[in-house]
């Protein structure tokens, strides 16, 4: 589970991931939660940079003794996908699982029966999976040359937008060290850099395999939080969540 405490889209110095920014808990807490409720789960590796770890371990002293918390350092810039993904291999290999769950915390409202699906698809036989919903909105893509004309419209019948939790099979991430490296340190914007390389990781994992990337139907509340405005749709979509489990 990647987890940066900082994060300056939001402000200066924001640090959501570990402090109260959604109805009192930290993102990091509701994702440690709903982890916790899926019983498939039984390791959680989180990725961070350690800025954040007193609030980390705050977190971690009310944990269920069910669930193992392992902390990972982050790797140098442009290889902590491929750190990550590597660790939780060798992690599913030392206590004997078949299959792991990469759950970026941005998006925290993701379900336990999002997460279960993900885990039950891997059960089935299939390498690579991931979650995603439908593109509702229209879709341009635009000349790069500066004049901010439209070229060409995109079908978004064919078109979805990721989200998580990403499964794999422990013999899939088997792979990872054969796959050329791929670059994340994209000083321009990093968080695109980063999806965009694990994207990359996924597709050429099974590749090697000679399978392809398998998609589930995916959950409106599972937004990425990475806005300001993302964390107000968020406390909508919680507290909708809140009142439908009291019905």
């Amino acid at each position: 589970m990647p987890c940066s405490p900082a994060f300056t889209r939001l402000r200066p110095g924001a640090r959501p991931f570990t402090s109260p920014a959604l109805r009192g808990r930290s993102i990091f807490a509701h994702t440690l939660a709903t982890l916790a409720e899926c019983p498939s789960v039984t390791d959680v590796v989180v990725l961070t940079d350690g800025l954040g770890r007193a609030e980390i371990d705050e977190c971690l002293t009310g944990q269920p003794g069910g669930t193992r918390v392992h902390l990972l350092p982050t790797a140098r810039p442009g290889t902590e996908i491929v750190s990550l993904l590597a660790e939780c291999g060798e992690l599913a290999i030392q206590y004997g699982h078949r299959n792991v769950v990469i759950h970026r915390i941005t998006h925290a409202l993701a379900s336990a029966r999002l997460i279960g699906s993900v885990a039950v698809a891997l059960q089935s036989g299939h390498d690579v999976v991931v979650p995603a919903i439908p593109v509702v909105d229209s879709i341009k893509v635009v000349r790069d040359d500066g004049s901010g004309l439209i070229s060409d419209a995109v079908d978004r019948d064919r078109v979805s937008v990721l989200q998580s939790p990403w499964g794999f099979s422990a013999e899939a991430l088997g792979h990872i060290e054969h796959l050329p490296p791929v670059r994340t340190d994209d000083p321009r914007n990093g968080e695109t850099s980063v999806r965009k390389a694990f994207v990359t990781l996924a597709h050429g994992v099974a590749g090697r395999m000679g399978r392809e990337v398998t998609v589930l139907p995916g959950e409106m509340q599972a937004i990425p939080m990475t806005s300001l405005v993302d964390m107000i749709r968020a406390e909508i979509f919680y507290e909708g969540s809140a009142a439908f489990r009291k019905l």
